[in-house]
């Protein structure tokens, strides 16, 4: 009784399963992956202790099949195997892989001796579903991530905020709002979830369900999980408040001229400058500076018509700064400026809003 399958699309499946999977010793579960073959279909199942990924493959003349492995161990021999196809099968509780070689993986024991298996949560009918193009929406996503809070203190921001037209994130700082055709009512997913979604292509069927699980699933994945709690106190009206404001300045630049100025800067900012880089507004021109001047550089403004010039001065984080604008993926920057709070860059549909530091007391 064995399983043989095509190695090139058994690595695909498991490269997609293992960016998927938590890996977090303190949750046992999330380091290993079931297999599961039956009905023709070899399934990879992974968790990250929130949502569940399943990966799928054709495996039409394959034996039914059930083990549960180290993903790590399994995704690095999978990874280094050059032969044509791999073979799968179980040898005593162990879990054989064929290919250039023969290797035993054993399984995981629960504390009462038994297998444990990896499973996708069983969901009841939906409440709302719907269809996204795949690569709309993970672009969107890629453009949002740096702005999404790492700071577990206000954990109603460490996760993508959708609704229908558009994906959002902020860390009260910074924020970004990228406009996409997205889900028919507001969401707020883990960054978790997001990293799974982000591997999947063509359209992708959403699916809300009750008690806050929410689903994405194409013909080759399927994810499941809960929405962040707290999607009542997101400040997306906040945001879009700002996003509404107008700004009395107004400039275009070449997107990587400013990112390599911005780079170069960098090099001589301490860290006790608070990452603080001075951006002064010319008439023809963005000069920046680092804190006494020790490095300073110019961006050269695009001519159009639409531009305005007022006289201005503030300072930015400049590590902040870069991540936003390495997000983006236009050749342009619009940037707006002259509030004593943010400043404001745009690259086609999407928007993005960084907070200036505060001047030295």
């Amino acid at each position: 009784m064995s399983t043989r399958v095509s190695t090139k699309k058994l690595k695909d499946a498991v490269n997609q399963a293992f960016n998927a999977a938590g890996k977090k010793p303190a949750i046992p579960i999330t380091e290993y992956l079931t297999i599961k073959v039956e009905d023709g279909k070899l399934n990879l199942v992974v968790t990250d202790g929130n949502a569940y990924t399943q990966v799928t493959i054709d495996a039409p003349k394959a034996d039914d099949l059930l083990a549960t492995v180290d993903i790590r161990k399994f995704s690095a021999l999978v990874k280094r195997t050059t032969a044509e196809h791999i073979t799968l099968s179980m040898v005593d509780d162990h879990l054989k892989v064929s290919g250039n070689g023969s290797y035993k993986l054993a399984q995981p024991v629960d504390e009462d001796k038994y297998v444990f298996e990896v499973e996708m949560p069983e969901t009841p009918e939906p409440v709302v579903e719907g269809v996204i193009n795949a690569d709309d929406f993970t672009r969107a996503l890629v453009i949002t991530r740096p702005a999404v809070a790492t700071d577990v203190t206000q954990p109603e921001l460490v996760g993508f905020y959708l609704d229908k037209d558009r994906v959002a994130g902020t860390d009260s700082l910074q924020f970004s709002l990228t406009k996409v055709k997205g889900v028919d009512t507001p969401l707020l997913i883990p960054v978790e979830m997001v990293n799974a979604v982000m591997v999947m292509r063509d359209n992708i069927d959403y699916k809300v369900y009750p008690d806050s699980m929410v689903g994405f699933e194409t013909p080759a994945i399927k994810i499941v999980g809960r929405q962040l709690e707290g999607i009542e106190d997101y400040p997306i009206e906040g945001m879009t408040a700002i996003y509404e404001k107008e700004f009395e300045g107004f400039c275009r630049v070449d997107r990587r001229e400013m990112l390599d100025a911005l780079g170069r800067v960098n090099l001589f900012v301490e860290a006790y400058d608070m990452n603080a880089v001075t951006l002064t507004f010319g008439e023809n021109q963005i000069s920046l500076s680092s804190k006494d001047s020790a490095g300073s550089d110019t961006v050269a403004y695009q001519r159009t018509d639409k531009q305005k010039y007022i006289p201005f001065s503030c300072r930015i984080d400049v590590t902040s700064m870069i991540k936003l604008v390495t997000a983006q993926d236009g050749d342009t920057l619009h940037v707006s400026y002259g509030d004593e709070r943010v400043i404001r860059m745009d690259n086609g549909d999407t928007t993005q809003f960084l907070a200036l530091v505060l001047e030295d007391e």
